[in-house]
């Protein structure tokens, strides 16, 4: 669960040149969101959205949060729901979260999940969340000198900045540890 199948198309424009990246705060303007269900009832979104808004109203954040839900041509029902912040400085990435709802998971437990995650994510106030952490690294690796933050070091990040330092002769520093809010330079 869920069946899959789905496709993702996407247009990719080259860049002449990666500009160095200097990546430390998150000032978080508001929570955007968008809660689904297909093939299920309209409720199910909704009560996925209010149970997210609910926490996160809780914690201080404004929040915005589109609902989502059809009968269009998916393969299977399903629902989930993606989180991410709208940020002060634009040029600063969102930070991200998001829940899948399952059979047998009732939709406020869907949205709980989403919202503690992006709390938990901004909470620690860094630029980047775990997944982008170790997404960035090739690219940091193409930069001149850059510097940023992530929400938690993963052994992923670790493998990763190993890697890109193999095919380039750049070497990164990193200042925390495993589990850690960690600032990586290059």
């Amino acid at each position: 669960y869920p069946r899959g199948g789905g496709m993702v198309h996407a247009l990719i424009e080259p860049v002449g040149k990666l500009k160095p990246l200097k990546l430390h705060d998150l000032e978080v303007d508001v929570i955007r969101g968008i809660s689904h269900a297909t093939r299920l009832p309209s409720h199910v979104a909704i009560r996925q959205a209010q149970a997210a808004e609910k926490k996160i109203h809780s914690a201080g954040y404004e929040v915005e949060i589109e609902i989502k839900s059809d009968d269009n041509n998916a393969l299977g029902p399903g629902s989930g729901l993606v989180l991410w912040s709208e940020v002060k400085n634009k040029s600063t990435p969102r930070v991200g979260a998001s829940s899948r709802g399952e059979p047998g998971k009732r939709a406020e437990i869907v949205g709980r999940q989403a919202a503690e995650e992006i709390l938990s994510y901004l909470s620690k106030g860094a630029a980047l969340d775990k997944y982008m952490g170790d997404q960035i690294i090739p690219y940091l690796a193409l930069t001149g000198s850059s510097s940023v933050r992530i929400s938690e070091l993963t052994q992923h990040t670790l493998t990763n900045i190993y890697a890109a330092e193999k095919f380039t002769d750049k070497k990164f520093q990193v200042d925390g540890g495993l589990g850690e809010v960690t600032t990586i330079t290059v």
